[in-house]
């Protein structure tokens, strides 16, 4: 009889750094202890690029929210997870409302904290939370200050690993240099304050030659802004082996981001050797972006990312030693197999991890989604309404 328990991912439909995180992390159980599944929720009105390739690391199931309210959503996503003993893996405030509302108590919650947005839901559901998982120094410290003390201890800082480039960028014509940015295409990630830094690289007299890599809501609007500037190139490539012989052709990776956690762009660029340029969006990325290796700026400072381009542009000796410590600390730190064995170590403990059921009475929409409120007399009233409305004059 198979008795291996369950692994159960809740994650958004779209592309972007979550998304790979987990398809790397569902690469990574070499012992094969779970069976795994990837609930890929896929709302229809957003504006977010969607995978063009269907995920095979683990069963991959779309649900696409419908329903009346926000309750019955919850229950028809609920309904995808079982109570079968395991680990769910959820980031999102849908999958937790419906984890509150019917929950599954054989199965341990992991709570993923992948930047500054993620923090609301990780102190509003705690209650509910098993485990918190983090991958970035400023998000392990920050919920252990803000958590309830005796949840410190739930809190795991665990770097998380990437499919290395199996290739390395060549040395580029040392009359221009060669930048590389990848990330979603949104305003966020910085990419309206590209022109910017370009604009002062111009005024300086320094030939670049931009590769811009993503998709993204804001797409066009950026294609549209970049019209008039033949230097730069747009790609959209479905399989990171295409990102990568992108990436090996460039020098810098440029990333000028508002908002964010631990970029898988950035490892996955600095896995070929290009040295990072980044702005501080959190604190705990000079622990990865030390300054052997690259440069974090001030957020939104373009005056300070174009100097530190124009200084490896006339340094190239330093640009070389950079990218070599770039690539190595890849390679001796974010292996995918090291660090997925890992969190399959912590994920194999779910059932001393799991914590006694806590109970917490919250409306998430009127008093009639109130559990005490039985179901046909809610379904009743609401459609007792839409037929009042339907004979209003």
């Amino acid at each position: 009889m198979d008795e291996k328990p369950e692994l159960i991912v809740v994650s958004e439909n779209k592309l972007g750094g979550v998304q790979s995180y987990f398809n790397n992390l569902l690469q990574g159980d070499r012992l094969d202890s779970f069976h795994k599944q990837w609930i890929l929720i896929d709302h229809t009105s957003s504006r977010d690029a969607k995978p063009t390739v269907p995920y095979t690391t683990a069963d991959a199931r779309i649900f696409s929210p419908v329903g009346d309210s926000l309750l019955s959503t919850c229950a028809s996503l609920a309904n995808m997870i079982s109570d079968v003993p395991g680990v769910v893996l959820v980031n999102y405030e849908l999958e937790l409302i419906a984890l509150h509302r019917y929950r599954r108590n054989n199965k341990t919650v992991f709570f993923f904290c992948h930047d500054e947005m993620y923090v609301a839901n990780a102190l509003r559901f705690e209650f509910l939370i098993d485990v918190f998982v983090t991958h970035n120094t400023h998000f392990y410290k920050e919920l252990r200050e803000r958590l309830p003390f005796s949840r410190r201890n739930d809190v795991y800082y665990l770097p998380y690993g990437i499919r290395r480039s199996p290739i390395r960028r060549s040395e580029g014509d040392s009359r221009e240099i060669r930048l590389f940015f990848l990330a979603r295409l949104t305003a966020k990630k910085g990419i309206f304050d590209l022109s910017k830094i370009d604009d002062i690289l111009q005024s300086k007299g320094v030939p670049v030659r931009w590769v811009i890599v993503g998709d993204g809501p804001d797409k066009e609007a950026l294609i549209e802004s970049l019209k008039d500037r033949p230097y730069f190139s747009f790609h959209s490539p479905a399989e990171t082996s295409e990102i990568f012989t992108l990436a090996a052709q460039c020098d810098i990776f440029v990333l000028p981001s508002y908002l964010d956690g631990t970029p898988v762009a950035l490892l996955e660029a600095m896995s070929v050797g290009l040295v990072p340029i980044v702005s501080r969006f959190n604190s705990g990325i000079s622990d990865i972006v030390k300054t052997d290796i690259g440069f974090v700026v001030g957020v939104a400072d373009v005056n300070a990312f174009a100097e530190r381009i124009c200084w490896l542009h006339h340094n190239r000796v330093s640009l070389e030693s950079m990218s070599l410590a770039a690539h190595a600390l890849m390679k001796e730190n974010y292996d995918l197999e090291v660090c997925c064995d890992k969190y399959y170590d912590l994920f194999r403990q779910f059932r001393l991890l799991k914590k006694p059921v806590r109970k917490r009475l919250f409306i998430y929409e009127g008093r009639l989604d109130l559990p005490v409120v039985p179901a046909f007399v809610r379904n009743g009233i609401r459609s007792l309404r839409k037929r009042l409305l339907k004979y209003q004059p």
